[in-house]
């Protein structure tokens, strides 16, 4: 697409042309790799954050936005039964050997440790999922999207492979692709259990990439619009609004620098947190004999708050446990009203409901570390109307809504006292305007000008 198209797809001016450039280092890589063109192409971005912390693999709500920055994904198939994966930017790549007989994907050379993984996980998730369909593709990547830094890129590159082999294997046409994977939240609550690992309805699960998260980061990437923020509940995945954003206010990121990795120690980390929102589900099933999806329904129940809370008192982790439960239930609500309060463009709510979510982070979550608190503090000392740290935690970004008219200025300032304080992230540390983008879409893949 040209930069026009990209315009037209709600992107703004300088946006719209880092978008055509992006576009052109796919194709020019791809030819010069492939010697030939790429035939198809998509978009895919990632996502912010702004309400939610650890709520969607609970079964809550979360207010979640693409962002105008990710990726464009390449690809052509194969006549034989390779699968490579090129990233056009580092020039790092991967290629395995594929089947038609449901069984994972070989690795035959590896150049990219840091992302195999995920094209290892998709490709041996659809294998086994939809048996039988051809899956000899090249795939080339370029990103914008700043790396382990809480905007969802790792997500953002698994569905941009996964929707290059859907397309490949003619997916949408196996008799196994439901009626509900032709929508775009059934397709990334699938995608999200992908990620997970989780079962699909009669789709089996396998380990997935470790990490026992939701479906959010899916839900924003696949299905956000221009201009507009995502009120979206979980397990099932559903809609409840989009809310434009308020007039007069851009939406400002701040990565500090600080990665954040969901492996090893932070991934045990991570999983921690989600592991105790389903042992807490699981208890409460098996207690009642009920069948509740998800804790968040297992809540709504008159007399389960009060029963979890003394079954939790005779665990021996019992104040680990009483924290999460107290953070899902406060983030649960801080979500109905930051929803309300940025449709009223009540800015001055919306502050004090991220200052809040902040906290609980911090206090009850757990999942914060000195540089995203000091960011947040840094962003409303700079003019911000409201700020949060976003991601899984232990590392990300921040986000800041600012006044149109000091955007600038603000940016500036925030970098500067953050850089001042912690000089060490300052090749990492980037600020840029994040406004809601559009979420996945097709790309022609002729040359952009």
């Amino acid at each position: 697409m040209t930069a026009e198209a990209w315009l037209a797809q709600g992107f703004s001016g300088a946006e719209a042309q880092s978008r055509a450039d992006l576009q052109r280092t796919v194709t020019a890589r791809f030819s010069a790799v492939h010697g030939r063109t790429a035939r198809w192409g998509w978009w895919v971005p990632g996502r912010v954050e702004w309400f939610g912390k650890h709520t969607d693999y609970a079964g809550g709500d979360s207010l979640v936005s693409a962002v105008p920055r990710g990726f464009v994904v390449a690809a052509r198939p194969r006549d034989d039964d390779r699968l490579t994966v090129l990233d056009a930017c580092d020039g790092t790549r991967g290629e395995w050997q594929t089947g038609r007989d449901g069984r994972p994907p070989v690795l035959i050379s590896q150049a990219a440790p840091g992302w195999a993984v995920y094209v290892q996980t998709v490709a041996g998730r659809l294998a086994a999922n939809f048996p039988d369909a051809p899956a000899g593709i090249d795939i080339v990547v370029a990103s914008d999207l700043p790396r382990a830094a809480g905007l969802s890129s790792s997500s953002a590159f698994m569905i941009g492979v996964a929707l290059a082999l859907i397309r490949r294997g003619a997916l949408e046409t196996h008799p196994s692709w439901t009626p509900a994977l032709r929508t775009r939240l059934g397709l990334a609550w699938y995608l999200g259990c992908v990620e997970n690992g989780s079962r699909w309805g009669s789709l089996a699960g396998d380990a997935g990439v470790g990490t026992h998260g939701g479906s959010e980061d899916h839900v924003a990437i696949l299905t956000s619009h221009a201009h507009t923020v995502g009120h979206y509940g979980y397990v099932p995945v559903r809609l409840h609004r989009e809310v434009p954003l308020p007039a007069g206010v851009t939406l400002l990121v701040a990565t500090s620098g600080v990665q954040a990795e969901k492996t090893g120690a932070a991934m045990a980390a991570y999983n921690r947190a989600a592991d105790a929102v389903h042992r807490m589900q699981a208890w409460w099933n098996r207690e009642t004999g009920d069948s509740a999806v998800s804790l968040i329904a297992v809540l709504a129940r008159a007399d389960a708050p009060a029963r979890l809370r003394r079954w939790i008192a005779t665990q021996p982790d019992a104040a680990r446990l009483d924290a999460r439960l107290q953070h899902l239930q406060r983030e649960q609500a801080c979500v109905a009203q930051a929803s309300h309060a940025l449709a009223d463009g009540d800015v001055v709510s919306l502050g004090d409901l991220a200052a809040a979510s902040q906290r609980d982070a911090e206090l009850l979550l757990g999942n914060q570390g000195p540089e995203t608190l000091a960011l947040v503090d840094m962003a409303r000392r700079a003019g911000a109307y409201a700020a949060s740290a976003f991601g899984a935690g232990f590392g990300g970004s921040v986000w800041a809504l600012v006044p149109d008219g000091e955007c600038d200025a603000i940016a500036q300032a925030w970098r500067a006292a953050y850089v001042r304080d912690w000089p060490w992230h300052a090749s990492r540390c980037e600020v840029f305007a994040a406004s809601p983008a559009p979420g996945v879409c097709d790309v022609p893949m002729q040359m952009a000008t």
